[in-house]
């Protein structure tokens, strides 16, 4: 086991070096690629994104199924993944308009396109440049329970892409163990299905969070049971 490293700045902005033993087992992260296109650019390096779920199971057998999106560089990269639980705090400000953030569900009426636009990732949108040309990858993955609530588990009939938003979550807490085995499968990426270029196994795991995720990982951090002034996994 590897302790991480957590920098917090103002609460709002936390960077977590992710630390686990790589290698596949029973109940080892699986990640279904559903949608991939080239992404257009010269960054010396090719890359894809590539759109899907990431499913596993938890510690107190519960199960999860959630969606994931993934910049990644099909000619080798860094061997440095950059993690980013997706913030929703644009979907969070229209449940709380309505009066219930807990329990309220997608109805017909709603702006569907509108919807799917309130999870945002500020590392990706940030630096993204950066991240591509010195061949980092970066995954995207949503770990709220409130959303996939909302927005159901899987896209309106007539829609194929999840956008960061269906899927499946038991108990809120298990988003932190679902952006720990984020960090698993990165470390191991055998477990891959789909069509897709495979995605390299990764050396170095960080996890970015600005605003509401970066509070998410510093909670993470600090009250994860294997944690002592810091995160394990």
């Amino acid at each position: 086991m590897k302790q991480a490293m957590i920098l917090t700045l103002a609460g709002c902005l936390a960077l977590v070096l992710l630390g686990c033993e790589p290698g596949v087992s029973e109940d080892h992260p699986r990640v279904h690629i559903e949608y991939q296109t080239r992404v257009e650019g010269d960054y010396g390096f090719d890359y894809v994104f590539a759109e899907g779920t990431m499913s596993g199971t938890t510690r107190d057998g519960g199960s999860y199924t959630v969606p994931v999106q993934i910049h990644y560089p099909t000619d080798g990269g860094n061997g440095t993944a950059v993690l980013e639980p997706t913030n929703s705090a644009l979907l969070f400000f229209l449940l709380a308009s309505r009066g219930d953030i807990a329990g309220d569900h997608r109805s017909d009426s709603d702006d569907i396109d509108e919807l799917e636009k309130m999870q945002v990732n500020f590392g990706l949108a940030g630096a993204r440049e950066y991240l591509l040309r010195n061949g980092f990858t970066h995954m995207a993955i949503q770990h709220s329970k409130a959303v996939t609530d909302f927005m159901g588990e899987a896209p309106p009939e007539g829609r194929d892409r999840r956008h960061l938003c269906y899927g499946r979550i038991e108990k809120a807490s298990d988003g932190y163990e679902i952006v720990r085995d984020a960090a698993r499968w990165l470390r191991s990426t055998d477990a891959l299905t789909g069509d897709a270029p495979p995605v390299r196994s990764h050396d170095h795991v960080i996890a970015y969070g600005l605003s509401g995720s970066g509070y998410f990982l510093r909670c993470h951090a600090e009250i994860t049971p294997e944690s002592q002034g810091g995160f394990q996994s």
